[in-house]
């Protein structure tokens, strides 16, 4: 197993934690468990759907109104393009330096 492909089982009994928190507050998880799916699914080599999950956990984030999390979200979703080489990454590294910015965390931006 590669390095990534060790935290999987993990990541998906993170998940499975978040989710049952879900159940009392779903606006202060929805964002964690559609990251925490698509870092997953990018393991898993789910391109696809893992590019929908980032978009998902950015919303649900932002929806929700957790600047923080949005950020974080939009990184990872950065990282994410950047791995296979696609030129969105910019979009979402940008997206996640203002929303830094805007949660004030100055030296992350």
């Amino acid at each position: 197993k590669s390095e990534k492909e060790k935290w999987v089982p993990l990541a998906k009994s993170a998940r499975s934690k978040v989710k049952e928190f879900e159940k009392f507050g779903e606006s202060n998880c929805a964002h964690k468990c559609f990251l925490l799916q698509a870092e997953i699914l990018d393991v898993e080599g789910n391109v696809e759907d893992a590019s929908s999950c980032y978009d998902a956990a950015i919303d649900a984030a932002e929806k929700s109104g957790f600047v923080n999390e949005q950020a974080i979200a939009s990184e990872r979703a950065g990282d994410f393009y950047l791995r296979h080489g696609d030129t969105r990454s910019s979009h979402y590294y940008d997206k996640a330096r203002d929303l830094y910015h805007q949660w004030g965390a100055l030296a992350k931006a």
